[in-house]
């Protein structure tokens, strides 16, 4: 009975026909017979259809544990591919502008979960992938902030001065110290856990590191804020293109501020999409959850 409660009544719904087929209605008519029935609204805006919700074959089901998916639609196996490929940390979802800051790069760079209930050597091998992942980003990006940290004051082509020229420098620099602190602790942390072999080590490990384990994303994501506030400058400050000298109607300053016009989408079309990010992996912790409980 718990599980008719949390996954639905599927033989009342489309009964007897391949999910696949199920246009948009039915699979609205079907989840509203879930306790997930509040996502109605976001299948019908987004037209969620049985094609969309699962394609995947049992050996490739089998390959990252979850269980044989039966003729009918289970929305608990299909989102437990979810579970599968991002974290199962519950999180709240964030306004559009904190999904930009705050989640820059979690869903891409930090995929591992570090739900306890998983498999250590899973969780290693993920640990160690978001790591290597964490140390390539923030090795680029040093490249890019500390050589302006060092070279604002002295190259002109910056055409900053004054204040902006001094915030410039500082928040390139602090970038730039950030980022490298950001590489030294995920180079560190890859060395210490690569060299764990058994269960009860690796289990240790992350009890002993505890919150600590996200030192390095949230150092790389520090460092992104810097980063963002100095281009910010000096796309607002820069005295041949930037915004305040086109109020002064300069020709050219006009002209060289048109390609920026693109940054302000751009920021909003990825802080839209990491704050869907959120939004699924909460509905994804919640059916596993409820998946957990009807078995219990």
């Amino acid at each position: 009975a718990a599980g008719v409660g949390a996954f639905g009544d599927k033989d009342s719904v489309c009964a007897g026909t391949d999910p696949k087929t199920w246009d948009n209605n039915a699979v609205c008519a079907w989840l509203q017979t879930t306790k997930f029935s509040s996502y109605c609204t976001d299948f019908q805006k987004h037209k969620i259809a049985g094609r969309h919700l699962l394609h995947l074959d049992c050996d490739r089901l089998a390959g990252i544990g979850v269980e044989c998916v039966g003729d009918q639609l289970d929305m608990a196996e299909m989102v437990q591919v979810l579970v599968s490929s991002w974290a199962a940390n519950k999180v709240p979802v964030p306004n559009a502008f904190s999904a930009f800051f705050f989640s820059f790069g979690y869903p891409n760079f930090s995929p591992a979960s570090k739900s306890e209930a998983k498999d250590p050597f899973t969780r290693k091998q993920e640990f160690v992938e978001e790591l290597n992942n964490i140390s390539l980003v923030s090795a680029l990006l040093i490249t890019l902030a500390l050589p302006m940290a060092m070279t604002a004051v002295t190259d002109p082509h910056y055409a900053l001065s004054g204040g902006a020229l001094g915030l410039f420098t500082c928040v390139c620099f602090v970038s730039a110290c950030l980022f490298s602190f950001s590489l030294v602790t995920a180079v560190l942390y890859a060395l210490f856990v690569g060299q764990l072999s058994n269960a009860s080590e690796i289990d240790g490990f992350f009890k002993s590191i505890g919150d600590t384990k996200q030192v390095p994303i949230r150092l790389m994501t520090f460092s992104c804020w810097s980063l963002f506030i100095a281009l910010l400058v000096f796309m607002i400050f820069n005295e041949t293109v930037g915004f305040v000298p086109m109020s002064d109607l300069y020709g050219f300053g006009i002209a060289g501020c048109m390609p920026y016009a693109i940054v302000v989408p751009w920021c909003y079309w990825l802080a839209k999409g990491n704050q869907c990010m959120h939004r699924a992996k909460i509905m994804a912790w919640e059916v596993h959850e409820a998946k957990v409980e009807g078995r219990t």
